[in-house]
């Protein structure tokens, strides 16, 4: 009989890996309840980036020029963002394209 006729035990995950799910379970399920209950989200820069493909130095800049919303704070050294409040940015970036995409088609008419 050859090695490859034995059965290999399937790798075990570590305890880092175990808990490493068991965390982003518990995050799921807390984003569903919030979502189930109405309740607002606060977004971390992380998932704001996610949301916006924008990087975190483009984040801040449209911040301060006024075209992006402002966060919130959650501590001495924490923010975070309203995901209502990205929600609308992201339609009015929708609406804006599809304004520009009429107008260019009127250009083009004329």
């Amino acid at each position: 009989m050859s090695t490859s006729d034995y059965k290999r035990k399937p790798k075990r995950s570590s305890r880092r890996e175990r808990r490493r799910e068991m965390r982003e379970e518990a995050r799921a399920q807390a984003r569903l309840a919030a979502t189930a209950s109405g309740a607002r989200r606060i977004l971390r820069i992380a998932e704001v980036e996610i949301m916006t493909g924008k990087a975190r130095t483009q984040i801040y800049d449209e911040i301060q020029k006024g075209i992006f919303p402002q966060p919130v704070p959650l501590g001495e050294r924490a923010v975070g963002w309203l995901s209502d409040e990205i929600a609308g940015w992201q339609e009015a970036r929708i609406a804006e394209r599809s304004a520009n995409t009429h107008r260019q088609a009127e250009q083009a008419e004329a």
